[in-house]
């Protein structure tokens, strides 16, 4: 097989993956899932460990270097972290990272001490406990704080990610902002995105700029430049410095400023669909050749999910088949 080349067609080097392990999550979140929530995949139709650990492998092989898991809610799976531990002792070099909502974080807190996560993002829309379980139909507050809780003194970088819902929480960054300090997490606000229209409602959107435009009396937010400011991660979020505390605050704006052109990844879901693009309804579907092992196989998929990038987010729309929680968060 010929050296797969991890660069698309428009010059993109892509060298993340995010993978979703499950589709089933233990919240039900009003911009992730309709009302009456979604039909799960059937269990036998879900990418199994083993699968995932040879894809994993294989792009290592072909030039991945960090792949994020996700959900649903990927702590909800069993065997997580068990897993997890078999990836690091595999494929050691590759960073693994961890999207969760944070709820099940205290009860695993012992395993995940013990593994070499790269990171951690938890999502937390607002600090009220009633609003929190209006988000979240049915979700508790304290869960999620007493695992962050549980997790803030292991060394792992944590990103606190705020989806800004106007009307909803747009008025508790300021507190959000504090909390995070407090925690020594990393406080990202994250743009209502239309991948849904059963969900999505434009009356509710609300920009990140905005948000911190207001918070004007808080200090001046400036852009941050990584050299001589602070170590900036990679990804599509923009970071603001503070020029009175000097605290960090990330924005990923990928409705009013698309982040195409830097976009450095490709997704798997739950049951084994690679997309080139979360805003894509392009999949290829990877378990026959997982499934044989095959890595010419891969190495054909790999280069036709790549060859169907789009340029910039002009080139695709913004509401796809499927709901969040079903093509990986």
């Amino acid at each position: 097989m010929g050296e797969l080349n991890l660069v698309d067609r428009h010059g993109r080097s892509i060298d993340y993956a995010r993978i979703s392990l499950t589709d089933r999550c233990n919240y039900r979140c009003i911009y992730c899932m309709p009302e009456n929530g979604v039909e799960w995949i059937p269990h036998s139709q879900i990418i199994s460990y083993e699968e995932v650990l040879f894809l994993i492998g294989w792009m290592y092989g072909a030039g991945i270097r960090k792949v994020r898991f996700t959900g649903g809610e990927p702590l909800v799976r069993k065997g997580l972290t068990s897993f997890l531990r078999r990836v690091n002792e595999t494929v050691p070099e590759m960073k693994i990272a961890l999207t969760t909502n944070g709820s099940l974080l205290a009860q695993y807190a012992g395993e995940i001490r013990t593994l070499r996560l790269s990171g951690i993002n938890i999502s937390l829309d607002t600090l009220d406990e009633l609003k929190f379980s209006e988000i979240t139909c049915g979700g508790k507050l304290r869960d999620v704080l007493e695992g962050i809780d549980a997790v803030k003194d292991f060394g792992i970088p944590i990103k606190m990610n705020v989806v800004l819902i106007r009307g909803f929480n747009d008025d508790e960054i300021p507190d959000m902002l504090d909390y995070a300090l407090s925690k020594g997490m990393l406080l990202r606000l994250i743009e209502f995105m239309p991948l849904d229209s059963e969900v999505w409602a434009k009356r509710r959107f609300i920009s990140p700029l905005e948000v911190i435009d207001k918070m004007s009396r808080l200090g001046d937010w400036r852009p941050a430049v990584a050299k001589n400011e602070i170590s900036l991660p990679l990804g599509p979020a923009k970071y603001y410095v503070n020029s009175f505390t000097g605290q960090c605050i990330g924005t990923i704006s990928a409705v009013t400023s698309h982040y195409c052109e830097s976009c450095n990844r490709l997704r798997v879901n739950s049951s084994g669909m690679l997309r080139p693009c979360l805003f894509s309804n392009f999949s290829l579907g990877l378990r026959p050749a997982l499934n044989s092992r095959d890595s010419e196989e891969l190495f054909r998929i790999f280069s036709s999910a790549l060859e169907m990038k789009p340029e910039t987010g002009i080139k695709h729309g913004m509401n796809v088949s499927g709901h969040m929680v079903q093509i990986g968060g």
